[in-house]
């Protein structure tokens, strides 16, 4: 998606089944609701299943931390 000095990037986290696609398909709708800048919605998620189109979707990156 071509962007501009003055998009919006928004970032979410979705892992495991706590909070579903329907969660973040609501926030999608009320984002495009109340901002009027132009945005995108960048996901990082372990399954991206369900979510609507004009989402960015990617998987989580590896994170080698210590356990």
């Amino acid at each position: 998606m071509p962007t501009t000095p003055d998009t919006v990037n928004i970032l979410t986290l979705k892992w495991g089944d706590r909070y579903g696609p329907v969660f973040l398909n609501q926030l999608q709708s009320a984002i495009k609701q109340h901002l009027i800048l132009p945005f995108r919605i960048l996901c990082f998620t372990d399954n991206g299943e369900g979510l609507n189109e004009g989402m960015e979707v990617f998987p989580i990156p590896e994170l080698n931390l210590p356990i």
